[in-house]
């Protein structure tokens, strides 16, 4: 019984609030695994995969490291996030997406 409990936690999808960094865990079972409507905290509707929010931030301070004196961050956060996330249809998520990723990666780099 607790092996079951434990594979089934392992599929469960943590979901990242961009509006106030909020992490929800999607109560469906897995083979009904659905994106959340809505945060808990803040009621905001700007979800992302936690996982996918991480690689988009790992490309992007890839693609920092890798152009020449750091010339345009903001240009390589919006790189990454398209390379790990393609071009979708949701305009706006996009932008908030870039705006908390620059933020924080800068803050991380001490440079605001």
């Amino acid at each position: 019984m607790l092996v079951g409990d434990i594979r089934f936690m392992r599929k469960m999808a943590t979901y990242l609030c961009l509006d106030c960094g909020h992490e929800l865990v999607s109560r469906r079972p897995p083979e009904r695994l659905a994106k959340p409507r809505q945060c808990g905290s803040c009621w905001g509707y700007n979800l992302i995969l936690k996982e996918e929010y991480q690689r988009c931030k790992d490309r992007a301070n890839e693609l920092i490291e890798t152009t020449p004196l750091g010339a345009i961050p903001f240009w390589d956060v919006i790189r990454g996030i398209f390379i790990e996330r393609g071009v979708r249809l949701s305009p706006r998520l996009t932008l908030i997406l870039c705006d908390r990723l620059y933020n924080e990666i800068m803050r991380e780099r001490g440079l605001i």
